[in-house]
């Protein structure tokens, strides 16, 4: 599954050259272009570990729940609270996993390569930082939802693209209510497209396919901080353990914690 994400991930790259940055298909490979095909494909990846992480978290709660493994935890010593954690972190595992060997792999190709010197390792260890934190929070919501039927998938497929599309959402307002900085900000904030392109120096916002998507570059606009952003996917992964945590105190099993 590992090697799909990174096969996934070189496609999307390739099509957001293609379609996103306007770049035609034989360019791509040209000396100069490797260092814009990389940044793409750490965007890609992102996208691809987060929905991986969720769809992940869904599934595992899933069969954790129908093959009774869920039940057997709930009559152990085990709290509800370890229990949830325990099941977030084997949903995350593989994708933490990979965003590791990424962030190996990128920073032994910037050691060597000239052309990747324009990326800095502390740029490339915030974008993984990124991907760490997004796999934990996106696991943890899978997990939350995995108690419902097909809303299971839907849950975190749905939290993933209202992050990425809040900001063109915001079209009506911008100029109407408030500072337009601000509401920006706010929309960025859980955005993992843009937070990746800013963490490498990438004005997302402005690349051909999406400039005419949305009226944030008529208004000033800043970038949230790496760090902030991952701690939003932090305080995603808290609030949905949280649920999670809820929900099993609630089962009979543990009625009498």
């Amino acid at each position: 599954m590992a090697a799909g994400c990174l096969f996934l991930s070189a496609l999307l790259a390739a099509l957001l050259q293609r379609h996103w940055q306007s770049l035609d298909w034989y360019v791509l490979a040209r000396r100069g272009v490797t260092a814009r095909s990389a940044s793409a494909f750490w965007i890609a990846e992102t996208w691809v570990l987060l929905a991986w992480a969720g769809l992940r978290g869904a599934a595992l709660g899933r069969r954790a729940r129908t093959s009774g493994q869920l039940s057997e935890y709930l009559t152990t010593t085990l709290s509800a609270m370890r229990i949830v954690l325990m099941l977030t972190r084997s949903a995350a595992g593989a994708p933490v996993v990979l965003s590791l060997f990424s962030l190996l792999i990128s920073w032994g190709i910037t050691a060597v390569s000239p052309e990747f010197r324009e990326f800095g390792f502390k740029e490339l260890a915030n974008v993984h930082m990124l991907m760490v934190s997004g796999s934990v929070g996106f696991a943890a919501v899978g997990l939350a939802a995995s108690r419902g039927q097909w809303l299971a998938e839907f849950t975190p497929a749905a939290v993933l693209l209202a992050a990425c599309g809040a900001v063109l959402t915001l079209n009506p307002v911008l100029g109407r209510w408030g500072e337009a900085t601000t509401w920006l900000w706010w929309a960025l904030l859980p955005n993992p497209i843009t937070a990746v392109g800013a963490a490498l120096g990438d004005d997302v916002l402005r690349f051909t396919w999406i400039y005419p998507l949305t009226r944030a570059p008529e208004f000033f606009y800043v970038y949230p901080q790496p760090e902030q952003t991952a701690l939003s996917y932090g305080i995603l992964a808290v609030a949905s353990s949280l649920l999670s945590w809820t929900s099993l105190r609630r089962s009979p099993e543990t009625a009498t914690d």
